[in-house]
């Protein structure tokens, strides 16, 4: 398959490869590509974390996030970081 880029993409492309971070114009498209694959995985589970929180939602249970609650969870964070827990995908970037 042959894809046509943009000047603007062709551009980039060719900084990226001067720059010296990649090899060729291919290894810096497999890298956007590879990007783009991971960031449309992290999407899908997004939204299906979003569902579950709708259901939550939709069901009434709610819980208010007060001051309080706030400091909970970033010491119960802590306190899983510190025990080696690995960290959800749900709440990571």
């Amino acid at each position: 398959m042959a894809i046509q880029v943009t000047e603007k993409m062709q551009k980039q492309i060719n900084e990226l490869v001067a720059s010296g971070r990649y090899a060729d114009e291919t290894a810096a498209a497999e890298a956007a590509f590879d990007m783009l694959v991971s960031e449309e995985r992290k999407l899908v589970r997004l939204k299906a974390e979003l569902a579950i929180a709708q259901e939550h939602i939709d069901r009434g249970e709610l819980i208010d996030f007060t001051r309080e609650r706030a400091e909970f969870l970033m010491n119960q964070a802590k306190a899983d970081h510190k025990a080696g827990k690995p960290i959800s995908d749900a709440v990571t970037p």
